[in-house]
């Protein structure tokens, strides 16, 4: 049982670590990431309902990349606006 939430808590712990080091190349591969994700949550939360476990990512997923694509080209186009 230690073991598993260890393990969950890691690979929950490594999406977001990649999501957060990459947000550009997530948001030319926000499928990929999306995906990935509903594939993890529909197989191992089991304790969701089956339609949450396939809908969460894409509804938070969404969202979250889109901001934050927007965040880095705002400061982007200020750093090469500034040079």
């Amino acid at each position: 049982m230690l073991a598993e939430d260890i393990t969950l808590g890691l690979y929950i712990l490594a999406g977001f670590a990649a999501l957060f080091a990459g947000a550009g190349a997530f948001a030319t591969k926000k499928g990929g990431y999306i995906t990935t994700v509903t594939a993890f949550s529909s197989v191992n939360f089991t304790f969701l309902p089956s339609v949450v476990s396939w809908m969460w990512p894409t509804v938070i997923g969404m969202p979250l990349i889109f901001l934050l694509v927007r965040r880095y080209r705002t400061q982007f186009n200020r750093l090469t606006a500034s040079s």
